[in-house]
């Protein structure tokens, strides 16, 4: 690893164990990497081993991919109406807009859907990981999880593990509107 790209997962582990208040003992207790080698780590003396990366990473309750993005990610994310990120797909006719940005460690997407009349958004069965909730802002959805179905009107909310079989459908005769949190992010 090159010395400036050392010193930057360095700088980035020591900013983050102080914004945590833990000491290089305290991690090196909870990783098993020596407090010896995390502060050489930290000052750029010593580039890590990818498995004392996530051995460090571990024990501050994050991923070791945080240190050595390219970019750092800001701690708060702000979106303005106008710089949603925006996507629309044609089978299904569905509308997403991103209300969440991306912040480190994220394991939520926030968005807003829209199905038009008719449009299955997760086609005849889907499960994965993770978690999922809806909360209908205008129109009409029908949710099956697993076998059993939910209708859902303009306020009703519905929140699943998504390695349930699941679907859902407008089954209104408008464009459906809803507040969808996923856990995992969701990506497009």
């Amino acid at each position: 690893m090159e010395q400036r790209g050392r010193v930057e997962i360095g700088e980035r582990i020591k900013r983050y164990r102080l914004e945590k208040k833990l000491t290089l003992k305290q991690i090196e207790a909870l990783s098993g990497v020596s407090a010896t080698h995390i502060s050489e780590i930290e000052r750029g003396k010593s580039s890590p081993t990818v498995g004392a990366l996530s051995k460090i990473a571990a024990a501050m309750g994050t991923e070791a991919s945080y240190f050595v993005e390219e970019d750092e990610l800001p701690e708060v994310s702000f979106v303005r109406v106008g710089e949603r990120r925006r996507y629309r797909f044609v089978e299904p006719p569905v509308a997403i807009e991103s209300l969440s940005g991306t912040i480190p460690h994220s394991r939520m997407s926030v968005m807003l859907m829209a199905w038009e009349s008719g449009a299955v958004a997760t086609g005849e069965v889907n499960r994965h990981e993770g978690e999922e909730f809806l909360l209908v802002r205008k129109g009409i959805l029908e949710v099956f999880v697993e076998e059993e179905r939910y209708i859902l009107k303009e306020g009703d909310s519905l929140h699943y593990h998504a390695s349930n079989p699941h679907r859902i459908e407008n089954i209104g005769d408008s464009i459906c509107e809803a507040l969808v949190v996923t856990v995992p992010c969701f990506k497009i």
